[in-house]
């Protein structure tokens, strides 16, 4: 049996989950199933190599939550998280600081679909 001695581990901490100063899991794991996968979507995104993907992913999940409750302590490893995106992506860290906000999970949804648009040079007429 092989063990995991230096090498990077895609089942114990993948990199695309820890490229902040906290690891995702210290903020999902005691969140509402969606609120913790579209988190989590939305926090890999940059750097996983599926970033549409994941959009989209976050974008499903937060269809499915009708509020996003954030203990205070979520809240603070939220707003760290939100700080160290704007250095990835400045859209996703303007998507984290909403849900500190309190704005509709939908509407978010609404907005990372309209991103995943622009990018795909497919933006609806008006």
């Amino acid at each position: 049996m092989k063990t995991e001695s230096n090498d990077v581990s895609t089942v114990n901490h993948p990199p695309h989950y820890n490229r902040f100063s906290h690891e995702v899991i210290e903020l999902v794991e005691k969140m509402s199933f969606c609120n913790g996968n579209a988190l989590k979507y939305l926090l890999r995104a940059p750097f996983k190599g599926a970033f549409s993907e994941d959009l989209k992913k976050a974008a499903w999940y937060l269809r499915r939550c009708e509020t996003f409750p954030l203990t205070m302590q979520q809240e603070q490893l939220l707003k760290g998280f939100a700080l160290e995106m704007a250095e990835h992506s400045p859209e996703l860290s303007s998507v984290l600081r909403w849900l500190l906000e309190g704005i509709y999970p939908h509407s978010i949804a609404d907005d990372l679909e309209e991103l995943l648009r622009r990018q795909d040079g497919t933006e609806a007429e008006a």
